[in-house]
Order: C-alpha cells, then sequence, then structure tokens
C-alpha cells in the first residue's frame, strides 16, 4: 500500500548479520528460490575444484548462486634437491585434504559434473591420485560417476579463474540444460561489464547488476 505500482525500493543487507522477511502470503516459486538460495548445495548443476599446488577452491554452482564450499591451503616445499621427498610426501598430504573435501560437498545426485581445473599437471596428478584411491577404498560415488569428471586448464587456483572454467566448451556441453547454465551466463555477462565498464556499481548477485 505504500510503494505505487512500477516502483521499488532496495536495502542493504551486512553479510553475517541475520535478518528477518516477512511476508502475509508466500507463493511457492518464491519459497522455493529462498530455499536454492539458502542451500546452494542442494540445486547445485556443477562442481569446480580450483587447484594449484598448496591451493584448492571448491565451488558449487546453482541457478541461484555461486558459493565456495572449501579452500584447502596447505605448505609445499620446492621440488629439487634433498627436500624432494618433503615435496612429495606434502602434495600427497594435500591431494588427500582435496580428496575429502571433494567428497564432502560434491554429491552427484545434485551436481551434472564435476571440473577439476588448475595450470600445469596438478589437476591431472589430483584426478589420478582420485582414482586410484577411489578404486583403492571403493569410493562408489567416484567410480560410477567416473565419466562425469573433467579435466579443465586455467591459470590459477584462485576463484577469479572460474572465467577460464565455464568458457570451456566441455563443461557447457555437459551442463547446457541445466540451471547453472543460466547462473554461467549471467556470471559471464558479469565478467564483460567489468572488463567493458569497471567503475560501474554492481547488485549484490552475479545477474543483478544494474
Amino acid at each position: 500500500e505504500h510503494v505505487k505500482i512500477g516502483q521499488f525500493h532496495t536495502l542493504e543487507l551486512e553479510l553475517q548479520r541475520p535478518f528477518v522477511l516477512r511476508k502475509k502470503i508466500w507463493d511457492s516459486l518464491a519459497l522455493d528460490v529462498l530455499r536454492q538460495a539458502s542451500d546452494p548445495g542442494a540445486s547445485a548443476d556443477l562442481a569446480v575444484v580450483l587447484m594449484q599446488e598448496g591451493l584448492a577452491n571448491i565451488l558449487l554452482v546453482g541457478k541461484s548462486m555461486t558459493s565456495t564450499r572449501s579452500r584447502i591451503e596447505t605448505s609445499i616445499p620446492r621440488k629439487h634437491g634433498p627436500a624432494i621427498a618433503g615435496y612429495e610426501s606434502a602434495l600427497k598430504k594435500f591431494f588427500e585434504n582435496v580428496l575429502q573435501a571433494f567428497l564432502k560437498h560434491v554429491d552427484f545426485n545434485v551436481v551434472r559434473c564435476a571440473v577439476i581445473a588448475s595450470p600445469g599437471f596438478t589437476k591431472e596428478q589430483f584426478h589420478r591420485h582420485l582414482m586410484l584411491e577411489a578404486e583403492r577404498r571403493q569410493l562408489r560415488p567416484i567410480i560410477e560417476n567416473k565419466s562425469r569428471i573433467i579435466l579443465v586448464h586455467t591459470s590459477s587456483g584462485y576463484k577469479h579463474s572460474l572465467r577460464e572454467v565455464l568458457d570451456a566448451p566441455n563443461v557447457m556441453s555437459m551442463i547446457k540444460d541445466t540451471k547453472a547454465a543460466q547462473e554461467v551466463r549471467a556470471l559471464k555477462d558479469f565478467f564483460n561489464m567489468l572488463s567493458n565498464d569497471p567503475a560501474r556499481q554492481l547488485g549484490p548477485k552475479h545477474g543483478d547488476a544494474h
């Protein structure tokens, strides 16, 4: 009653600050959007492991948002001379930590595919570790879905390299009919806008830049 037709009002919600949203009548579509936004793991179509030696980010891309579910950091010594044994031991420990996070956060009953992305050969090394351990421990979710795990080259293991994953044709072909594909298109529009007009004010969601 206080807002004319066609008008709208915006407010800023601070990160980690609780708030209550009340409405006398909620329609089912609005409730569905809220459920998906509050638990992206329940609706994400794409899981991405962005990694480089000593760093990995596990992200879920869904209809409403892209969320970081885990960040793994391990100190890896240099690979030369007497330190080679320490390097291999640290790398194995790092891969094991990423494997545990992968098992915890990637649900193949929900996601369409999982991408392992990195510069160099880190993605191949981790993929090999993943497959060997899956066979050794009989990790059924990995064994039964190995065809849905794909490798993509990126320039780093940092989250900004997600753009390179989303540009990969083999990734898009796996998720082309999914909710995540809508998110990917919104992300691409967002990145393009950043490139073309970096001073522009941005909204809180990927696709909400005005």
